[in-house]
């Protein structure tokens, strides 16, 4: 056996991946790092929406709308991150994942972006929460 048929099985796997978006820019985070979704205006005062929005310099106005939505990640109790918009859980295939371009990577302060997906034409930047620990 090859070694590429070795490393087959790894690349058929498939990332369940919550794709929003934040000031016109599609993310996407791992849906298993999501431990609820609520409404913007339903949040109140004990969950911090602007820690993690702040790791990836989304600094706009906390504006409310008919959209807008709080993530709640999960081991991240009272912490939450405003989105704009959702947009749906699909599956990644590894292959459609890759590495931050160096040009960018240089440019972005947090290690919260890990890597970008191209789906359907689009580029998702992918965030992993675990690294907003780093």
């Amino acid at each position: 056996m090859s070694q590429n048929e070795d490393l087959d099985p790894i690349l058929d796997f498939d990332l369940s991946v919550l794709v929003f978006t934040i000031n016109g820019i599609l993310f996407g985070v791992d849906s298993e790092q999501v431990a609820d979704i609520v409404n913007f205006g339903e949040t109140g005062d004990e969950i911090d929406i602007s820690s993690f929005n702040k790791l990836i310099d989304d600094t706009s106005p906390r504006k409310g709308g008919p959209e807008k939505k709080v993530l709640i990640m999960k081991d991240f109790e009272g912490r939450g991150l405003l989105v704009d918009r959702l947009d749906d859980i699909k599956p990644f295939g590894i292959g459609s994942i890759h590495p931050l371009p160096p040009l960018i990577a240089s440019q972005i302060k947090s290690k919260l972006i890990w890597g970008i997906a191209l789906i359907e034409a689009k580029m998702i930047l992918l965030l992993d929460f675990s690294r907003s620990l780093l």
